[in-house]
């Protein structure tokens, strides 16, 4: 066999393998993934101003974000505000 039937014959199966994962990674199933409003909302406007105000309208959503109840969020502030103004 010559040189060149052979280098045809190597690209042809790499093209042919290329191929072929191409089609498996096609029929792999994309998945739908639902995500909250408010992680959809959080790049557009800015993430204080836009998420506290959602975040307070949803109890589970606020504690899971902050790792604590608005009643105890509020009472740190409290503790603390006198602290952070000038």
């Amino acid at each position: 066999m010559e040189e060149n039937e052979e280098e045809t014959i190597v690209i042809a199966c790499l093209l042919a393998e290329e191929e072929e994962e191409k089609a498996k990674n096609s029929r792999k199933r994309k998945h739908n993934i639902w995500v909250h409003d408010i992680f959809k909302k959080r790049s557009q406007h800015g993430e204080y101003h836009t998420l506290f105000p959602d975040l307070l309208n949803d109890d589970a959503k606020f504690f899971q974000y902050f790792s604590m109840t608005q009643v105890k969020f509020n009472t740190l502030v409290d503790i603390l505000k006198p602290h952070l103004l000038r």
